[in-house]
């Protein structure tokens, strides 16, 4: 059975769900650098963006009963793939080995100009 996960916070009213649990998987939607009243933290500043999104995941990832720990997999889009030393610095702070995989993708904008990067994730939940 599905289940809507949600870690709280302000989202816009559109027909998504923040997580979405099925069995042992745990779905987390593009994650961006956003406070709890949408607002855009740190514009223009990459750093603070990926810490934002990280810190986003992990409170979805918490609200679903799972960390970083569960999680086997992760996808970038980043506006400039040059920043992606820094993702790859800021997400060592994040992620356990084994080490989730990982896709990256450069793209020409995300759904708001001022975003820089958006993460989704997908991670199984241990035996219950």
């Amino acid at each position: 059975m599905r289940e809507h996960i949600d870690p709280g916070g302000n989202p816009p009213d559109r027909p998504f769900s923040p997580g979405l649990r099925d069995g042992r998987l745990l779905f987390v939607s593009g994650q961006v650098g956003v406070d709890e009243q949408w607002r855009t933290v740190g514009v223009g500043d990459f750093e603070a963006q990926a810490r934002r999104t990280f810190e986003n995941i992990e409170a979805v990832l918490e609200a679903g009963g799972a960390s970083f720990a569960e999680v086997a997999e992760l996808t970038y889009f980043l506006v400039d793939l040059d920043d992606f030393s820094i993702l790859d610095r800021v997400r060592r702070d994040y992620l356990v080995a084994p080490y989730p995989t990982s896709t990256a993708v450069e793209v020409p904008r995300l759904l708001d100009r001022e975003w820089l990067l958006e993460i989704s994730a997908v991670a199984v939940l241990p035996d219950q």
